[in-house]
Formats: C-alpha cells, sequence, structure tokens
C-alpha cells in the first residue's frame, strides 16, 4: 500500500469543514451524514472529532465548546483529538459555516483520491502475484474501481 505521509489530504479543508460544523451543526451535520462517512478524514484528530459531534448530535446533546470537551473526556478522547485547544481553535478557524460546500467538496475529492490509489495499489500487487485466471481477476479490480 500507498505511503500515508504521501497520500492526498487537506488538514484545512477537514478543520474548516469541523469548524463548520461548530458554527451550525443541525443542518451541516445532518447534510454531512447523508452521503459520506468518518473515514473521509484523513487526520485520525480529525475524524475523532466528527465522530464526537456525531455522537452528540445524534443524542440529542448541545454542541459547543464546553460540552464537547466533556464528551470527549468521558470517552477517553481527548487527548486524540488535542484538547480544548484544539476544540478551540475549531472556532475560529473559519469566520462563517457559509463556505462549507466547498470544505466539504474538498474533504470529499481527497478522500475519493485516496480511495483510487489505495485500490489502484491493491490492483498492482495482485496484477504481480498473478497465476491463473486473467479475466477473473480484471473483473475483481474492475469491480473494486468502480465501487
Amino acid at each position: 500500500m500507498s505511503n500515508p505521509t504521501s497520500m492526498p489530504f487537506s488538514d484545512e479543508a477537514e478543520k474548516a469543514l469541523l469548524s463548520c460544523f461548530l458554527q451550525n451543526p443541525g443542518a451541516l451535520l445532518d447534510d454531512f451524514a447523508e452521503k459520506m462517512t468518518a473515514d473521509v478524514f484523513f487526520h485520525p484528530a480529525n475524524r475523532c472529532m466528527y465522530e464526537a459531534f456525531q455522537a452528540m448530535h445524534a443524542a440529542g446533546k448541545l454542541i459547543e465548546m464546553p460540552s464537547v470537551h466533556e464528551y470527549l473526556i468521558s470517552t477517553n478522547q481527548s487527548e486524540k483529538t488535542g484538547g480544548p485547544g484544539a476544540i478551540g481553535e475549531l472556532y475560529s478557524f473559519v469566520p462563517t459555516a457559509a463556505h462549507y460546500p466547498y470544505y466539504k467538496g474538498i474533504v470529499h475529492d481527497k478522500a475519493l483520491l485516496r480511495k483510487i490509489i489505495t485500490t489502484c495499489t491493491e490492483g498492482i500487487q495482485r496484477a504481480h502475484e498473478y497465476q491463473d485466471d486473467l479475466p477473473q481477476l480484471f473483473d475483481e479490480i474492475e469491480q473494486s474501481i468502480f465501487a
């Protein structure tokens, strides 16, 4: 598989998206969850923060700095996300949630590129190990790409 540090990502877009969620959690978290999952976040801290927002939103909890911090402490995830300083940074990372679609697009595209790279790398490895049924191998790789 490819070196994870060389995979396409945008930490800035991920943080901007999280900042948008903090500014308008109800509508934006629902919109995001309709077509995307936490795995579009490349950085584990950002993924963890998003999962916390979604869990809190699903439970009907208020999503703001003190409650998010308390949630992360209660679920032993505070260190994974960078603690209260990281939450505070997200509040001011972008001045408005109006550009949410732009950041969502960047995060989505980077995740899609990572998936393409992973799928193609696996296909190359399988081709190097090829032993018998070439049409079957081709079909399996093609299905992986279109999935």
